[in-house]
């Protein structure tokens, strides 16, 4: 169990009260973005590849921009091939957002798998001062750990493949909001005289 110290005993739950907004806030829109990736989880799935795609151009783009630029900076050949590399991720991507969403499905099996792993380690950082609200982060961590492994199950099959991507993100969504909402909500109502015993 990690011991905290006077001070941090101190201020932590009165940081966390005084931000509960920003908890609720965050909760909020990512049920909303869950529920829409929920409903359409093939365009869902289709849409997050070519958004993402359209973010690599972006990227790369101004890396070349940003290589020209600067042409004596040591490292320019190394800079232009990282652009490189980024732009032609971009153009496959929207280019080809049905095979991009594809790829992306085994992407969101790592993602799932690291995203709980970092719920257990959120909410067991939270444990001493929201005492009411950390479970629900730990449940959302032991839940994503297991739709990953639902995602590995599924990688052979095209259409099952397809669809669960954006399903599995709007599930992701959707819980990491309620667990985030449940924890400003607890955030809200914490006592800082008794978080501190």
């Amino acid at each position: 169990m990690v011991q905290l110290d006077r001070l941090e005993r101190a201020v932590l739950p009165a940081q966390t009260g005084h931000h509960w907004w920003s908890y609720f806030a965050e909760g909020a829109l990512l049920v909303l973005l869950g529920i829409a990736a929920i409903l359409v989880p093939v365009i869902a799935s289709v849409a997050f590849a070519f958004v993402l795609g359209i973010i690599f151009l972006i990227a790369g783009g101004a890396g070349v921009i940003s290589a020209i630029s600067h042409p004596k900076q040591p490292g320019l050949a190394w800079s232009l091939i990282s652009a490189a590399i980024t732009i032609v991720a971009g153009l496959l991507l929207a280019g080809g957002p049905v095979r991009g969403a594809l790829s992306l499905t085994f992407v969101l099996a790592v993602y799932l798998f690291a995203e709980g792993i970092a719920s257990f380690a959120y909410a067991w950082s939270h444990r001493d001062h929201l005492p009411h609200g950390w479970g629900w982060m730990l449940l959302n961590g032991v839940i994503d750990i297991m739709m990953g492994a639902v995602v590995v199950w599924v990688l052979p099959f095209f259409v099952a493949a397809l669809w669960v991507l954006g399903l599995f993100i709007g599930i992701d969504f959707i819980l990491g909001g309620f667990s985030l909402i449940r924890m400003g909500a607890t955030a809200r109502h914490q006592d800082p005289v008794s978080a501190r015993r």
